[in-house]
């Protein structure tokens, strides 16, 4: 991924940019993603709970909440180049060889899946035992990786909505 074209001529530079607009340096190559997670993460928890400390860069300027409508916005442009750092090994398997894709999968969810699978089926089979309500929380950094398992490659290009997880 850190010698992809990509990563060199979209992430690196962006990454720079993002910096720039929250008056840090630029990152190492090998960190470009890091900042554009973070700092989509504390724009998007800083913005909706109401602070008033988010660079405007990066805001709609007639909502004050980040600008994900515009899709050259530099919010917008972050949060598909974040979600796409997540996704990147499941969409160059899936392309490059099904076998090691689901390999991959697999190593990725399969416990989680595998436990959740139990539980699932316990309860739907009475078992006394079973849990009788599961809630899965999740960070953005796993949820789009799912919807990408899942197949849900639009839907996973997307920084998921705030408190989604």
């Amino acid at each position: 991924m850190l010698a992809s074209e990509w990563w060199k001529d979209s992430v690196e530079p962006l990454a720079a940019e993002v910096a720039a607009a929250t008056g840090k340096k630029g990152p190492e190559s090998a960190q470009a993603a890091q900042l554009l997670n973070s700092i989509t993460d504390c724009v998007t928890v800083h913005a909706c709970t109401g602070l008033k400390d988010s660079p405007a860069a990066f805001l709609d300027p007639s909502t004050g909440m980040p600008w994900i409508a515009d899709p050259s916005a530099l919010f917008a442009r972050m949060s598909r180049h974040v979600t796409a750092t997540w996704t990147w090994a499941f969409e160059y398997f899936r392309s490059t060889d099904r076998a090691k894709y689901y390999e991959y999968a697999s190593l990725y969810y399969g416990y989680f899946l595998a436990v959740l699978n139990d539980e699932l089926r316990s309860a739907a089979q009475g078992d006394l035992h079973a849990p009788k309500l599961t809630i899965t929380v999740m960070s953005c950094d796993n949820i789009s990786p799912q919807l990408a398992l899942y197949g849900l490659r639009h839907e996973a290009t997307q920084w998921p909505p705030y408190l989604s997880a």
